[in-house]
């Protein structure tokens, strides 16, 4: 497993790092055995430590968690207890998931995932002033999933929404948080 620690507006020291490489290590390889890399970016605003960590599974996919303090360990710490209530969480359904994750591969299609920079609106040019321009280009997987797998995989990656096929009828289908906090799932039928 390769762990990227990185700092931005801050230098990350050797202590920091290897701190950073010992609890990840301890802490999040009794859930996630097929770790490919993670990735822990440290920033400093004001006062306060910010904390993004990204864990690349090659089974599950991507696990994130971010947090921030007054104290870069104590924010650190933070995150990855975020990780690790995720992951007991969804302990049996990761096991699982781990056990069909080469059929899973097997399972999905793949499709690509456009960036898009919406325009302001008091942009000089009135002609083209709402349509969107694409940014960035991405190759991507939709993966075959229950229901229940994709809203763990959405909760897990932190994602606002999430594309999947659905194993029980190989129709697209979509979930996403709606802004009550409930998560809506849409099937478009036959």
């Amino acid at each position: 497993m390769v762990t990227i620690v990185s700092g931005k507006h801050m230098e990350v020291g050797a202590s920091l790092q290897e701190y950073v490489n010992q609890r990840i290590t301890s802490s999040i390889k009794k859930y996630l055995h097929n770790i490919t890399q993670s990735k822990v970016n440290f920033s400093k605003k004001y006062h306060l430590y910010h904390v993004d960590i990204m864990i690349h599974d090659s089974s599950l996919g991507l696990v994130k968690s971010t947090c921030e303090s007054d104290d870069v360990y104590a924010a650190f710490d933070s995150a990855v207890l975020k990780v690790e209530k995720q992951l007991r969480k969804y302990k049996g359904k990761i096991r699982d998931h781990a056990k069909r994750g080469k059929e899973q591969i097997d399972d999905s299609v793949s499709g690509t995932k456009y960036t898009l920079n919406i325009p302001k609106p008091n942009s000089h040019d009135e002609e083209h002033a709402h349509e969107p321009v694409t940014i960035a280009e991405q190759l991507t997987n939709i993966e075959k999933l229950t229901v229940s797998e994709a809203i763990m995989k959405m909760d897990l990656a932190h994602l606002p929404a999430l594309l999947f096929i659905n194993k029980l009828n190989n129709r697209l289908n979509v979930v996403y948080h709606r802004v009550d906090g409930n998560i809506s799932w849409v099937d478009p039928g036959q």
